[in-house]
């Protein structure tokens, strides 16, 4: 990513703002912090799994079948198991059951 060019720039800006409102319109109940480790983690993946399939020919061969559409099944998978870090009612499961295992 070239830091000079300003168009550039400017558009990676807006689209962690829009994430951002994203983030927080689908998790309103979360605390700012919540809302910001998500936001993060949110572009890291992206930014990852997108990093991999431009330098890395090798990452096609992981999805099944090393096709386009196996390249698709292994990013919903990834997303699918990513899931439980931006659901509210799914985090609150775990902090629940540690309560009770404190309780006993």
């Amino acid at each position: 990513l070239d830091a000079a060019h300003v168009p550039l720039m400017a558009a990676g800006h807006a689209a962690y703002a829009a994430l951002q409102a994203h983030i927080a319109a689908v998790s309103p109940q979360a605390s700012p912090a919540v809302q910001t480790q998500r936001t993060a983690l949110a572009w890291a993946m992206v930014h990852g799994a997108a990093t991999l399939m431009i330098e890395n020919g090798e990452f096609g061969a992981f999805a099944p079948g090393g096709t386009p559409a196996g390249t698709a099944q292994l990013a919903a998978a990834m997303l699918q198991l990513a899931r439980p870090a931006f659901d509210d009612t799914a985090s609150a499961v775990p902090a629940a059951a540690a309560r009770r295992r404190a309780r006993r």
